[in-house]
């Protein structure tokens, strides 16, 4: 079997493994894979199906190379840019450590295709969920007014940003509707 026949053959048996999510991002509202997630049962099928992964980093690049143990010359090589964290409390030798753990955890997650939901798309459901909230607050606020007298040219008039909710952002729609609420 050639590197790429391997590749895919532990791709194919880790999505069978029904791996768990445990970390959490409490901010965003989202769960996310921790390379304890999927590292032991990875290295049980790199070990069936005689495959080796090797590390290395540069200043600039992260490089994970797949070796085929059954003719070492076979690889296949996975490159990040390297980036810098910074962590709460943490030395340099100990962000150091933790830039290293995130970027063997997306190239693991890269390679292997190991799926997971993007944080963009959970925060733009979330942001869209949430302006949409805020634009029916605004019009049965809007609504409210005009029952209780205010005239929709002097409301429009007063708040221009009313013929444009759909268009704004979340911040926008807040201070808007604090307006509309005074």
């Amino acid at each position: 079997m050639n590197i790429y026949n391997k590749i895919n053959a532990v791709s194919l048996e880790l999505q069978k493994k029904n791996l768990k999510k445990s970390g959490k991002n409490k901010f965003a509202g989202y769960n996310y894979y921790e390379l304890a997630d999927f590292l032991p049962p990875l290295v049980e099928l790199f070990d069936e199906f005689k495959i080796s992964v090797l590390f290395s980093y540069t200043s600039d690049i992260a490089t994970m190379t797949v070796v085929n143990c059954d003719l070492p010359e076979e690889r296949v090589q996975y490159t990040c840019p390297m980036t810098t964290l910074s962590l709460k409390g943490a030395n340099d030798i100990q962000n150091l450590g933790g830039s290293q753990t995130y970027i063997r955890r997306y190239l693991l997650m890269s390679a292997f295709h190991i799926i997971e939901n993007d944080y963009f798309d959970a925060i733009k459901g979330k942001n869209e969920h949430q302006k949409e909230t805020l634009i029916e607050e605004i019009k049965d606020l809007c609504k409210k007014k005009i029952d209780n007298g205010t005239s929709k040219t002097s409301l429009s008039k007063d708040i221009p940003e009313l013929k444009n909710l759909y268009s704004l952002s979340v911040g926008d729609l807040k201070s808007i509707k604090s307006k509309v609420e005074s």
